[in-house]
């Protein structure tokens, strides 16, 4: 029994050892997930005239935001 109790203490203090860096890990991961949507809304709102001005073309900012979407939301898949 004591083993157990032993056991289950261990675990515990591992536990709060990890706590800090998985709190770390989600506080990232949530940042990046909220960059990459913000980044899509920005980049859906530009003015296609002006995108043209500067020579680039709608596809382009599109395929962009649509990779780095994919990237940063895929944490979870690898």
């Amino acid at each position: 029994m004591t083993e157990l109790v032993q056991g289950k203490s261990r675990l515990a203090a591992a536990a709060a050892a990890a706590q800090p860096y998985l709190w770390r890990l989600l506080w990232r991961r949530w940042r990046q997930w909220r960059d990459a949507r913000l980044t899509r809304r920005a980049l859906e709102h530009l003015d296609a005239r002006m995108l043209k001005d500067i020579g680039i073309e709608r596809w382009e900012i599109d395929s962009r935001a649509r990779q780095l979407a994919d990237r940063r939301s895929g944490w979870w898949r690898s």
